[in-house]
């Protein structure tokens, strides 16, 4: 009788972590660049003193790369432009 009671709590946890992850990673967005060097991600912000979503990018490579512009695109239509590029420097000056 006690196996199945310990049973179904474990079963019951798993679901409750299982529907939380899900609810968690289903509020982002990530991919990588075509050649695999970059790594982008974009998520739900949950820190209601700022709100909205944030982005970040990542170099998934240990190449020396010089950075000229970054662009965000959304069906071929620029979203934001930055050609003055500051190394670790958030988009809202930060």
């Amino acid at each position: 009788m006690k196996k199945k009671r310990y049973m179904k709590a474990l079963l019951m946890g798993l679901a409750v972590f299982l529907w939380g992850f899900w609810y968690l990673s289903s509020m982002a967005i990530w991919g990588t660049s075509d050649d695999g060097v970059w790594k982008a991600t974009y998520q739900k912000n949950f820190d209601q003193t700022v709100g909205g979503w944030i982005g970040h990018i990542k170099q998934t490579s240990m190449d020396k790369i010089n950075i000229k512009e970054i662009r965000f695109t959304d069906n071929k239509t620029t979203l934001m432009s930055d050609k003055q590029f500051i190394e670790e420097r958030m988009e809202d000056g930060l």
